[in-house]
């Protein structure tokens, strides 16, 4: 059998490329990044933005080198929700306004570096051992001048811990301590202010504590100073009645927010004397006016009865206090006609036996002593004196030793 040769392969067979497709696969299969383009090779890494938080100034700030633009700030509060804020032209940073961050917040910057977007994220904790911060914590403004706050020890604090009490007026940031602690086994458990020039509508309350043992979490707050206002009691409560009605009018409290008469509606509670206040009727409403008076029948003879007012903000709050009870009325409770005729029947009876006294002493005496009759006496008598003759009168014949002594007896009867 004559055998046969394979003749040469025509030009661009597979066989002729077979070597240099294995080559090329296998370079593929040790470096796919040889397969990708010469741009998407050099792609550099995402930028970092380096954000840092400052709490005392609320600001939120990132590296300015990586020239970054339509930067967008944001905090992720867990009350609140998120909370949106863009930078003030090419500021690199954000300001935040006042807001509690005891509970640990999340702050983000959405920025475009170099056609990039470019997301950062920093998380905020509340630095410190779990359970150190104080509780309990309340404040509330009282006498329209005065302003005492209060909280506990934290349950998880050490013996040492030391609490402060800072406030910032967020209007013009001024910032004061604490000038008087109440202190509790001598830690700080209180605060009393009486001077609130510095604060402002709205304040930010700011406790934090020390510790040699362990750090100590804060806690903060924000209050406006209608919120933690305690009203006082209305003042001067008084009352005015006639025949059929009474007026009760008063004065309005003092506050240290300036309020107007339409700010207040007032509770009055009128209930009889014996029957006790808040026991009886239900308290009336009454609306703040420029006036504040209220009245209501009562006829007279009327019973003893009592008055005492409280006030609230009409936009709503709790009550104030209860002035002082203001009495009116009388604690007699005979009917109409005796209450009427008893005071005439008793000064006509004591009129009738003080006139019977003196009549029958003076007429009683003249009927006992009845009046004796004199002796007239004719000689020293007025009526005598016109029978007299004086002695020169008589005849100038008669001498002396022929005078007669002559007597003249009248007989009295």
């Amino acid at each position: 059998m004559a055998a046969t040769h394979a003749g040469p392969r025509p030009a661009g067979s597979p066989g002729r490329f077979l070597p240099a497709a294995l080559v090329l696969l296998l370079t593929l299969c040790l470096d796919p990044a040889a397969a990708l383009a010469p741009e998407l090779a050099e792609v550099e890494p995402a930028p970092r933005l380096s954000v840092t938080f400052n709490p005392k100034s609320r600001r939120l700030t990132w590296d300015c080198r990586e020239n970054a633009t339509d930067a967008r700030c944001f905090m992720l509060h867990k009350e609140k929700g998120p909370i949106e804020i863009k930078p003030w032209g090419k500021a690199c940073a954000c300001t935040f306004n006042y807001a509690p961050l005891h509970g640990g917040v999340t702050f983000e910057v959405h920025a475009t570096v170099r056609g990039r977007p470019v997301r950062e994220e920093l998380l905020y904790p509340n630095p410190g051992h779990e359970g150190t911060a104080a509780r309990n914590f309340s404040c509330f403004i009282y006498d329209a001048g005065s302003l005492n706050c209060t909280w506990a020890r934290g349950p998880a604090a050490p013996g040492d811990v030391q609490y402060f009490l800072f406030i910032e007026n967020t209007k013009t940031q001024t910032e004061q301590e604490c000038p008087l602690y109440s202190p509790d086994s001598g830690t700080h458990t209180g605060c009393h202010l009486r001077d609130l020039s510095a604060l402002g509508f709205r304040n930010y309350f700011l406790l934090n504590g020390t510790s040699l043992a362990a750090p100590i979490q804060y806690f903060d707050s924000i209050w406006t100073a209608k919120e933690i206002e305690r009203l006082s009691p209305p003042d001067n409560v008084t009352v005015y009645c006639n025949t059929s009605h009474c007026r009760i009018r008063w004065r309005p409290p003092q506050t240290w927010i300036p309020l107007t008469y339409k700010d207040f509606t007032y509770q009055l509670d009128i209930q009889r004397r014996h029957a006790g206040l808040g026991s009886g009727t239900p308290p009336v409403q009454v609306a703040g006016e420029a006036e504040n008076e209220y009245c209501f029948p009562s006829p007279e003879p009327r019973a003893r009865q009592a008055v005492r007012v409280r006030v609230a903000d009409v936009r709503g709050g709790p009550w104030s206090a209860w002035s002082r009870p203001a009495a009116f009325g009388s604690d007699t409770r005979a009917g109409p006609a005796l209450r009427l005729y008893v005071p005439v029947v008793l000064g006509t009876l004591v009129c009738a036996l003080v006139l019977g006294f003196l009549f029958r002493r003076f007429v009683g005496l003249r009927a006992l002593c009845p009046r004796v009759p004199q002796v007239k006496d004719k000689v020293s008598s007025v009526d005598g004196v016109a029978h007299q003759v004086p002695w020169e009168d008589f005849a100038p014949g008669i001498r002396k030793g022929e005078l007669e002594d002559v007597l003249t007896v009248e007989e009295v009867s």
